[in-house]
This record gives C-alpha cells, structure tokens and sequence, in this order.
C-alpha cells in the first residue's frame, strides 16, 4: 500500500506487489469451519485466524480495485476470481462494504466477458456470486421503513436480472434469478 501513497502514486508498482503477494495465498492451508451439529455458522477457524483474514482481504480488495482501473477486463476477473475463492472462509458478516463492492465489480465484468461458448461454466460462477452476495446482504441489510428503499438490495436484483439476461433470459433458468428477488 506504500506506493499507493507515494506521491508521485506509483500504482503499477502496487498492483504488482498485491499480485506477488498472491502466491503466498497458494501456500495458505486453513480448513474452513463446517456448520455445528445444530446447523449455526461455526466461525472457530475464521475467529482463530482473523488477523490473517484481514490482511488477505484487503489485499485482494486493493488488487481488484487497482486491476478494475488499470487492467483489462480478463486481468480484473481472474482477481476476482481470487477474492471469490478465499471468501469462503468469511461469515457474512465480515466487511460487507468491501463484499458487496467486489460482488458487484465481479457481476458486471461477467456480464461484460459473457461467451456463449463457456455458458456452463460462466453461469455457475455467476451463481456463485449471487448466492454469496445474497448472504451478506442478508446478514447485513435491514428491511426498509415506509419511504425508505434499500438501493444495495436493489441494485443486487437489477444486475442478478441483467445476468440471467445476458445469459439468454431462458425460463429454465429463472429460479435463480426468482430467488434473488424474494
């Protein structure tokens, strides 16, 4: 983050050390928690190594930020991707400022990158994100009072929608998208 702040900003110099940074993640081993016998969210693995967390996550948040204004669209997904992937191990709850940002960074390069030839693949990670992003915006939004809206919930439906329209718009396709919108 120092070159970030350097003036004159160095952010190529940035973006690459967040990136050489990612290689460590490879050699990151942590289990994630299952759910208790109960069903609650088991948060023993993420709360034993919180700091670790925080530090992956705001180097992921700064790369994708940096990617998004500099890089192509395929360099920003495949950090994207990254971010997805390690998020696995964070409660709902954690930094859904910065989640819900990615969420919909990640949602609209997929809409811009769609590739009718990699449909199977490109729905799935598209459902993926919108399953994850639902559950943040779950666990952290509340439902509005009379004359209040909730843009985040709204703008999640409006490019869920614009997603599964991209995609073809097909009816066998719409429980998804169904589902985001309940």
């Amino acid at each position: 983050m120092a070159y970030e702040s350097l003036t004159p900003r160095r952010l190529e110099e940035a973006l690459r050390s967040y990136e050489n940074a990612f290689l460590l993640l490879d050699q990151i081993n942590i289990p994630k928690s299952f759910p208790s016998a109960t069903g609650q969210a088991n948060l023993e693995s993420f709360t034993r190594y919180r700091e670790l967390w925080r530090w992956v996550e705001r180097l992921l948040w700064r790369a994708a930020i940096l990617s998004a204004k500099m890089k192509p669209l395929s360099h920003t997904h495949r950090i994207l991707q990254i971010y997805q992937v390690q998020s696995i191990h964070w409660p709902a709850t954690f930094r859904p400022e910065h989640r819900s940002t990615i969420a919909q960074l990640h949602l609209h390069v997929l809409i811009k990158i769609y590739n009718p030839i990699s449909k199977v693949a490109w729905l799935n990670e598209t459902r993926s994100i919108v399953t994850d992003y639902r559950l943040v915006l779950t666990a952290t939004t509340e439902f509005p009072r009379a004359g209040q809206r909730n843009t985040k919930v709204e703008e999640f439906v409006d490019i869920s929608v614009a997603a599964w329209e991209v995609n073809g718009a097909s009816g066998d396709q719409t429980s998804w998208v169904l589902d985001v919108s309940d």
